[in-house]
């Protein structure tokens, strides 16, 4: 029904988690309630996060974003990519050479080692690539996305969902 509503007003925007927000104390822990944001500015960009660490309730608390210069293009997203078989490699050699330790202080010592040899060679493993490499998606993938999340939405929405 947003939808709808959307895809006729070019002067709004309508941001929502794809996830509910809410669960009440009941036995199934069903989610009850997906918070939703209507925006009478036009297409503009922005972001939800999700600040679970930093508030505790029977809601997920999240925080709604906007990015004052919707018009401007982002500059391309540099990607990392890991050569998982080096570092895969790398890491046995590191973890099969560890020695036997007597004190909880020797435990400590080599837990910041590995995890130091670790991050080496993860770094070392791993290499940046500066153009947008985001894969476009096809359109029948769009389209069985778009209605999964339909149908996830009738099924939190009823108990017992209809055919």
């Amino acid at each position: 029904m947003l939808a709808k509503f959307s895809d006729k007003r070019q002067d709004i925007t309508i941001a929502a988690r794809t996830s509910q927000t809410h669960y009440l104390d009941n036995p199934n822990n069903n989610a009850d309630i997906l918070d939703v944001a209507i925006l009478k500015t036009g297409k503009l960009r922005y972001t939800i996060k999700n600040l679970i660490a930093e508030l505790s309730s029977n809601h997920t608390p999240i925080i709604l974003e906007l990015q004052s210069q919707g018009t401007e293009t982002l500059p391309p997203k540099a990607f990392k990519h890991t050569d998982w078989i080096k570092f895969n490699l790398d890491t046995k050699n590191i973890i099969f050479n560890l020695k036997k330790m007597q004190s909880s202080e020797q435990v400590y010592q080599a837990i910041t080692e590995l995890t130091t040899k670790i991050a080496s060679s993860l770094s070392n493993n791993s290499y940046t690539n500066p153009k947008d490499q985001t894969p476009k998606v096809p359109i029948k993938i769009l389209n069985a996305i778009h209605k999964k999340r339909k149908l996830r939405k009738k099924l939190a929405t009823y108990k017992k969902p209809r055919r």
